[in-house]
């Protein structure tokens, strides 16, 4: 993994008061929620603090032989309208003049999220890319914690459902779920008794996601739900619990879960303080990962969510932070 180039002092980029152009890679504006929305909030305080924002979509960038280019528009967030974005006419723009590009795209880790990676790699020197895209292709979230197995449960990654089996032999319960996807999507549990059904799920994920299967030890905790923190430039902010809907072992909130405030016990801070260097080392500068019981079950740094959250239980903007941080780097 790489270290993002903007992190070191530059004598012709910014000082504290000078407004930067921040480029938004994300989803169109015209699909987000604002009600759940962690980019909005980050879109927000950047233009708090005066600072012009753009946006255009993963597949609105280009490659040539005279730079990295994108389809964009301005923005401005109309905050207590009942539109809350403005969008100004689309513009080519050269990726190389922003100050900041923040890379917002969600998963799934395909192979245009991997391509996106590649095109501001190739810009990384003369923009602030947030996060690094060296490190975030490196770092796909249920594969990431490997780094850190001591905290895992028992986990395999594969294709050969005879590994599966095995797993599922030597546990209680087992949950399947595809290596790449995200939000709690296909999503399953597994007694042990039930091999033939568990064979023609995994079949299927194979088949559909074309990738490994994750299967992993069920944590019978995971009911009382799962903490979500959230780091920014390698330290603790913030966190919550999501706790699954009635029935449900998926705690995501798009697949209805709900929030309650939490704190970080004895074995989350080890977890925390094992973590924390090697996402500052290699520009994660925004981070949430996932802790079920005593287990680390997910480190997510392709677009990280928790902001709102985290606004909505205790009317904290860690946005501020974030930026704070970004400002500082870019001095």
């Amino acid at each position: 993994m790489a270290k993002n180039s903007a992190t070191k002092k530059s004598k012709n980029k910014k000082s504290d008061n000078k407004k930067l152009n921040i480029v938004f890679e994300m989803e169109p504006l015209a699909r987000v929620n604002p009600n759940t929305s962690s980019s909005l909030v980050i879109m927000k305080e950047a233009q708090r603090r005066g600072h012009t924002i753009y946006q255009y979509a993963p597949d609105e960038i280009t490659l040539t032989l005279n730079g990295v280019f994108a389809r964009a528009r301005k923005v401005s967030i109309n905050e207590g309208g009942k539109k809350f974005y403005s969008l100004a006419k689309d513009e080519i723009i050269n990726l190389s003049a922003a100050d900041v590009i923040m890379m917002r795209q969600d998963p799934p880790f395909n192979m245009e999220y991997i391509t996106s990676t590649y095109l501001l790699e190739a810009i990384d020197k003369n923009a602030f890319v947030v996060n690094h895209p060296v490190s975030v292709r490196n770092a796909p979230e249920k594969l990431f914690p490997f780094l850190f197995r001591e905290f895992m449960p028992n986990t395999v990654i594969t294709e050969d459902f005879g590994a599966v089996r095995a797993l599922a032999e030597a546990e209680e319960k087992i949950v399947i779920k595809p290596l790449y996807m995200f939000g709690g999507n296909d999503v399953f549990s597994f007694e042990k008794n039930q091999i033939p059904e568990l064979k023609k799920m995994f079949n299927k994920l194979v088949r559909k996601y074309r990738a490994p299967v994750v299967a992993q030890k069920f944590i019978p905790e995971v009911v009382k739900g799962d903490k979500r923190v959230l780091f920014i430039d390698g330290e603790v902010v913030g966190v919550f619990l999501r706790v699954p809907a009635d029935g449900s072992i998926r705690s995501n909130i798009r697949a209805g879960g709900s929030l309650k405030k939490a704190h970080l016990n004895a074995n989350d801070r080890k977890i925390c303080d094992a973590l924390s260097p090697v996402l500052k080392k290699n520009g994660f500068m925004i981070c949430g990962i996932d802790i079920v019981d005593k287990y680390l079950t997910e480190i997510n740094v392709t677009s990280p969510a928790g902001f709102m959250e985290l606004i909505k239980l205790y009317k904290k903007d860690v946005s501020k932070i974030l930026w704070d941080k970004i400002e500082q780097k870019l001095q």
